[in-house]
């Protein structure tokens, strides 16, 4: 099947991306057509993220059709991955964390990622000759901060069996030397414990930075300008020490989700899932999501996924109506559920049951794309 499916983008993330975006049609059309050609190109068009029109209005960002010998081409652009900045609405957020009525600043919303993918997808119809399955949007749960300091990590099991409870899988970032007094420390045997319970039950770990310290009093980042040889230092560290408690992870979130340029690209070294959210927009750009980065899958989340409350679950679900086919990653903080009585991650995860997807299930599709055909 993955013969008939080529990628020839300058920029190979690109078009790694787009192939995950319509991965079901793809195999839906090739096993249907298994003589078909599909070529997924740029037409020179990488590397130029933001033309007239902005990014998804013009016909060039995504196209789709059946070049002179009967290949179907899907010529994409940068633009079909990075979303225009919105002045008006990144001011009016700027305005409103001055305010302190939110902490997010950033103009990007997943409303955006999901209608830009799902422009993708129907061009990408048009010339495949089907609707295709009517697949229900699927969520993917990160959950931020274990140990917490703001809840003591014992709590954290109630979490986990509402988790259990309704069969949703999550992803646990785990900060290995953290010390709510400000000094590193170990995670405790309790702690340890709590971890090994949790990945029996169907958690996956990540890791969460070192100690979840600020390198500065003014910016919240414990990796923006760490040096690469300290970083990977630390690197080491951490997984000595997870490896020493048999506790295997499967990426990295970025602690305060903040990155820069060099940082991603050690990062991009060693896991092969980054997760981020609206912080990380200011260096890494508008990127809509799960896409691939430095050839690991960069899997952000934005507002009405990102600490979605009670407030926000009416929100959620329209986001969700719209997000057919498609994968929404959400971001939560445990210790804000357990402090409000996880009546919202009870509703919230009522509504996940039956169509949260694995981050191993995410890994297998990754590893399906990466098994396309690269043309140079």
């Amino acid at each position: 099947m993955t013969a008939a499916v080529e990628i020839s983008t300058r920029d190979l993330d690109l078009g790694r991306t787009i192939a995950l975006w319509l991965a079901d049609l793809l195999q839906d059309f090739i096993t249907a057509h298994p003589s078909a050609t599909v070529v997924i190109d740029d037409d020179g068009l990488a590397g130029r993220p933001f033309r007239r029109g902005g990014a998804g209005s013009g016909a060039r960002d995504f196209r789709a059709w059946r070049d002179e010998r009967g290949a179907i081409r899907l010529t994409c652009s940068s633009s079909s991955v990075f979303l225009p900045p919105r002045r008006y609405t990144e001011g009016l957020r700027k305005l409103l964390v001055i305010a302190g009525a939110s902490r997010d600043a950033a103009s990007i919303d997943y409303f955006q990622v999901v209608r830009q993918q799902q422009r993708i997808r129907q061009r990408a119809r048009s010339v495949f000759g089907s609707t295709g399955r009517a697949v229900p949007g699927q969520c993917l749960l990160r959950v931020d901060d274990f140990p917490s300091p703001f809840a003591e990590s014992e709590e954290f099991l109630r979490f986990h069996e509402v988790a259990v409870e309704h069969g949703v899988p999550y992803l646990l970032a785990v900060t290995p030397f953290f010390g709510p007094d400000g000094n590193r420390r170990p995670l405790s045997d309790r702690e340890i414990q709590i971890l090994h319970q949790c990945s029996s039950e169907g958690a996956a770990l990540a890791l969460h930075g070192f100690s979840h310290r600020s390198r500065y009093r003014n910016y919240a980042s414990e990796l923006l300008s760490l040096p690469m040889a300290t970083l990977r230092t630390e690197l080491d560290q951490a997984d000595a020490y997870l490896r020493q408690h048999d506790l295997d992870v499967t990426g990295f979130v970025a602690p305060f989700n903040t990155y820069d340029p060099f940082t991603i690209s050690v990062l991009a070294e060693r896991f092969p899932l980054l997760c981020g959210g609206p912080e990380s927009v200011r260096l890494l750009g508008h990127r809509a999501g799960p896409s691939f980065l430095m050839q690991s899958l960069y899997v952000p989340s934005y507002r009405h996924a990102y600490d979605v409350d009670q407030q926000g679950l009416r929100q959620f679900d329209r986001l969700m109506g719209e997000a057919v086919g498609l994968i929404v990653p959400v971001t939560l903080h445990w210790a804000n559920e357990t402090r409000a009585g996880l009546r919202s991650f009870r509703a919230l995860s009522s509504g996940m049951a039956g169509r949260t997807l694995r981050w191993t299930e995410l890994l297998s599709r990754v590893n399906w794309v990466k098994s396309l055909r690269t043309v140079p």
